[in-house]
């Protein structure tokens, strides 16, 4: 890697250092000929100083406790910013249902638009605040953050969501380059760790908070209310942000002088067209012509990428293995999460320490590498985590194991980060909010893009690999060979009664059940650590009860809510043997044994062989007041028959 400027020289000279075949010179940014180093604005050429260190006005100067508090806001409004995302990743479920879409990789995709936003907004917006200072910037972004996120709570369509979450992703985009940017304007090399990753624990809480607060929303509220909720947390920040926040950017302060009939000579032209055009191409000029910058954003793409993938699959794997609702599975993100808090932590405490010390031992030479070094701890901690959960899970560890396989993944991910967020920061100086612009545009396209490889990832690979999840793509679909025809309008065999699973001394007469009534039949589900044979997804129908089975735990609120009284699943499996699965996967609703195939002969249900064992096909019925009113068969995808169900109950 190409070392890069050393503090207070990148971008900073009117010669500016030259990477590849470009000069990134003052003048040649287009900004103004000014710069703002680190004792304030630089005298040479035009440059002016402030009058003297202690000057008041200057931003370094201000009580740590008003830095520190700006600092704070701005790190909130980051937090509600990715809470955006993350809130909402539990939900992608319910939002398939309420659009009636079984598309799942365009469901990611209502999740990874928001971070593709992300993407785009700091490019336009970062060289912006250095231009009209930080201030404006984020209180507008602000504001039309609140706008978009309006829309996309009364989005009508999947598309419509899709449209508002990227516009609404690119408003919310400021505090991401700029608030780096800020750490650099208020602080000394030497407290500039620190404050980063003060300014850093906002997203960290965000991802901390999102899921589990997401998923309890979303398992009493609609997915919509997920907007709401942050509309009210902006809301609440664009108030505070005319209390609190002051402008950072001191060229802009300067200039505010000057208008004000002050000393100073800083007269940059705002309105020239041409200074903005040449701002907001500066982050594109940096990506593609620095190795430096090139080089970070490699690293914390594929960084971001990862987590994003595993932020977008962790819900479904807790779901669909073990079994966990959808609150449940939504403090699963704990782990990851609780690591990016410890890391953060640490990382604020011993950065500035080991910087300082790197110093005195170069002879109080000062270079921006010496942040670098804790990075060299977090990319194994990455590799480790991945390693951990993934094969944990792959084998139903038990569900602490793949948790803390995403602690140590946690940590690994926001030591890799802050180290060089603030390695660009120390580097760029006055520049730092386009440097982190060009690394952001890459780690967003990264974050949004490679969650959607995700599915064909875990099938060809699996979990631990991978890391199944979701079923194969290539599975045979079964079809109708009208064994169900004689089932319409058939009355339930009145003598007909099966054992509950979790207490067999009890049984249920389907004849007798008053109200709407829905039986699913399955053939059989796996243990906990069998591996699925290949021959069992050779079979039609077969592949797919633990899914079948969550989906109906996951719906039957809604199901109460279109009158159906009754829920019951049936195998031909034993009692104790479904009695694990119902504890398992904390089914509220009864599984029965057909274990002597009563209920098959009873109706004439159609059977196939597995090992010895004869087992149901997959179906549904719905029984009104022990009579059959509908049935489904061949079941297929088996986790989508629920929705077959629910829009059959919602054109009663």
């Amino acid at each position: 890697m190409t070392p890069s400027p050393s503090e207070g020289q990148a971008l900073v000279s009117n010669s500016g250092p030259s990477y590849g075949s470009v000069n990134f010179s003052i003048k040649d940014q287009g900004v103004h000929d000014e710069q703002h180093s680190e004792g304030g604005v630089r005298e040479g050429s035009s440059l002016q100083n402030w009058n003297d260190n202690e000057n008041a006005e200057n931003p370094r100067n201000w009580s740590r406790l008003w830095k520190y508090s700006i600092i704070a806001l701005v790190s909130f409004i980051e937090l509600f910013t990715h809470l955006t995302s993350m809130l909402y990743a539990p939900g992608i479920p319910a939002m398939q249902r309420d659009f009636n879409s079984h598309n799942d990789t365009l469901a990611t995709f209502t999740m990874t638009i928001y971070v593709l936003g992300f993407a785009v907004g700091p490019l336009v917006f970062a060289p912006l605040s250095e231009v009209y200072g930080r201030v404006v910037i984020y209180r507008s972004c602000l504001a039309l953050f609140i706008c978009f996120t309006v829309v996309c709570a009364l989005s009508s369509s999947i598309g419509m969501l899709v449209a508002f979450r990227f516009i609404a992703g690119c408003f919310g985009a400021a505090p991401v380059a700029i608030g780096g940017a800020m750490v650099y304007d208020l602080f000394e090399v030497k407290e500039r760790g620190l404050a980063m990753a003060i300014y850093h624990s906002g997203p960290i809480f965000g991802n901390l908070l999102g899921p589990p607060l997401g998923g309890f929303i979303i398992q009493h509220q609609s997915w919509r209310w997920v907007f709401w909720i942050i509309t009210i947390f902006a809301g609440f920040a664009l108030l505070s942000s005319f209390f609190i926040l002051r402008e950072t950017h001191a060229p802009t302060i300067l200039c505010r002088r000057k208008a004000d009939g002050g000393p100073r000579d800083f007269t940059p032209n705002h309105t020239n067209p041409d200074l903005v055009f040449r701002a907001i191409k500066r982050p594109l000029k940096l990506l593609l012509f620095s190795p430096v910058i090139l080089a970070c954003s490699l690293i914390i793409s594929i960084v971001a990428g990862t987590m994003n993938l595993i932020f977008a699959s962790l819900g479904r794997i807790f779901q669909d293995e073990y079994g966990f609702s959808t609150s449940a599975s939504g403090l699963m993100y704990l782990g990851v999460t609780t690591g990016f808090l410890f890391a953060a932590f640490v990382f604020g405490r011993t950065s500035d320490r080991i910087s300082q010390f790197l110093m005195k031992r170069n002879d109080g030479k000062r270079q921006a590498e010496y942040r670098l070094p804790a990075m060299m701890v977090g990319l194994p901690l990455v590799v480790i985590g991945l390693f951990w959960y993934g094969w944990s899970a792959r084998y139903h560890a038990f569900w602490l194991a793949p948790m803390l396989g995403l602690y140590f993944f946690g940590m690994g991910v926001t030591t890799i980060q802050l180290s060089l967020q603030t390695y660009l920061v120390d580097s760029f100086t006055e520049f730092s909010a386009s440097a982190l612009a060009a690394t952001t545009m890459t780690r967003c396209i990264g974050g949004s893009l490679l969650p959607l490889l995700g599915p064909v990832l875990y099938q060809i690979l699996g979990l631990g690999w991978g890391n199944n999840t979701t079923l194969p793509a290539d599975l045979p679909v079964p079809k109708d060979d009208g064994a169900y025809d004689h089932l319409s309008d058939l009355a339930i065999p009145t003598s007909l009664s099966l054992p509950i699973a979790r207490d067999p001394t009890q049984r249920v007469n389907l004849a007798g059940l008053k109200g709407l009534t829905v039986v699913f039949c399955y053939p059989r589900t796996g243990a906990p650590n069998e591996t699925v044979p290949d021959s069992w997804n050779s079979i039609p129908g077969a592949r797919g009860c633990t899914p079948q089975a969550c989906s109906f735990r996951d719906s039957l609120p809604e199901l109460r809510a279109l009158g159906v009284s009754h829920i019951y699943g049936i195998s031909t499996q034993s009692p104790a043997y479904q009695a694990e699965v119902h504890e398992r996967l904390h089914l509220p609703y009864d599984l029965l044994s057909d274990e002597e195939l009563e209920f098959q002969r009873g109706l004439d249900l159609p059977t196939f062989d597995w090992e010895g064992q004869k087992v149901l096909r997959r179906s549904m019925i719905a029984l009104q007041d022990g009579k059959v009113v509908k049935w489904w068969y061949p079941v297929f995808p088996p986790d989508r028959g629920v929705d077959d169900l629910i829009e059959w109950l919602k054109g009663r």
